[in-house]
Formats: structure tokens, C-alpha cells, sequence
């Protein structure tokens, strides 16, 4: 099986989505529930913020070039909301987050965030791993076409 290239991964994985899902775990009526929210990875800024629980919350602000200002993203039920997997959520949002805060000094962030950062990495190093096998069958597929 041949495998792929340095270049030919890096341009594979280069083909940036422009959206991400993320899950978000919130409280309604009586229960918990977990759903879907799509991210813009073009023009917005995330940040992630350390609450009582412990839990990780996620702002977002977007760009309005004809007022020159970031503006606040509202989803329902507010600007804020609780991430089902902030890990992966991190992984996935990748640069466009811009900002760890914590809300309270007497919270274990410095700790909360250096494990966030480890799954978060661990996630990037799978998903690379299964970008380079799919390129591998890819190669593997093209070479008996020939």
C-alpha cells in the first residue's frame, strides 16, 4: 500500500470547512438535553469560559464590516451556552478561538485548561491519523484504477 505524501496530506487536510457542529448540553423544563449548533469558521471569534460546575461555556463574536465593530452572536436562549464536548469543540474551532476566561479566581482554571488543551490536542492527533489512512486508500484506490 503506497501512503500519502507530506504535501499531499497537507493539502488534503487544507480544505478547510467553512462551518463546524458542536453539541450543546443545556437544561430545559425538567431534564438535560444535548443538540446540535452550527459555528461560522470564516468570520467569527469563540470564546471559551470556565464556569461553576465545572463546566465549559462558549461566546462567540462576528464581524460587521458596515458597523467596523464585533458584534455579540445571539443563539436562543442567549449569547452563552454549555458545550456537551468542549474538547472537541476546541479541536474543531482551532484558531478561530481567541479567548479563555475563567468566572470566578477561586476555580481550578489553570488545571481545567491545561486538561482541555491535552484532550483537545489528542483529538487533532487522531483526526490527522485518520486523514492520513484515508489518504493512503485514496492513493491505494487511484493506483489500481491505473
Amino acid at each position: 500500500m503506497k501512503r500519502a505524501s507530506p504535501v499531499q496530506l497537507r493539502q488534503a487536510l487544507e480544505v478547510a470547512p467553512k462551518t463546524v457542529i458542536v453539541e450543546r448540553h443545556r437544561y430545559v423544563s425538567d431534564w438535560f438535553e444535548t443538540d446540535k449548533v452550527e459555528m461560522d469558521l470564516e468570520h467569527t471569534t469563540y470564546e471559551f469560559q470556565y464556569r461553576f460546575g465545572p463546566d465549559w461555556y462558549l461566546e462567540a463574536k462576528r464581524y460587521d464590516p458596515s458597523t467596523d465593530t464585533w458584534v455579540s452572536v445571539e443563539w436562543s436562549r442567549g449569547n452563552s451556552f454549555n458545550l456537551s464536548a468542549p474538547a472537541y469543540a476546541l479541536a474543531a474551532l482551532g484558531g478561530r478561538v481567541t479567548k479563555f476566561t475563567c468566572i470566578s479566581a477561586g476555580m481550578q482554571f489553570h488545571k481545567a485548561l491545561a486538561e482541555l488543551l491535552v484532550r483537545a490536542k489528542q483529538m487533532k492527533s487522531r483526526a490527522y491519523s485518520q486523514a492520513a489512512e484515508r489518504m493512503a486508500l485514496i492513493a491505494e484506490a487511484q493506483e489500481k484504477r491505473v
